[in-house]
């Protein structure tokens, strides 16, 4: 499987993927810590993972292995796409 960490790397083609749900957290600066509503407070940030493939035999494997790990069990949702290309128009 692959990941798409842009979306020049998402294939245009129909292919099988994993969404994983998950956040990073940002520690607050100096500032924020020493004079609050100064600065940068902490925070989490939300992500969302796009991995994907071609062959649904692997992607199926996967899930599984997603499904019976207990680190791996995290936030997922695994989807069928079926990319489409937005066609704009313009009239006066």
């Amino acid at each position: 499987m692959k990941t798409a960490t842009r979306s020049e790397n998402v294939p245009t083609e129909p292919h099988f993927a994993i969404l994983v749900f998950s956040s990073v957290s940002i520690p607050g600066d100096e500032r924020s810590r020493t004079n609050p509503g100064h600065g940068y407070p902490a925070h989490d940030v939300s992500t969302v993972e796009y991995t994907w493939t071609l062959d649904r035999a692997e992607w199926e494997r996967e899930v599984s292995r997603r499904m019976t790990s207990a680190y791996d069990r995290r936030s997922f949702i695994p989807v069928e796409v079926t990319p489409r290309k937005p066609k704009v128009t313009v009239s006066l």
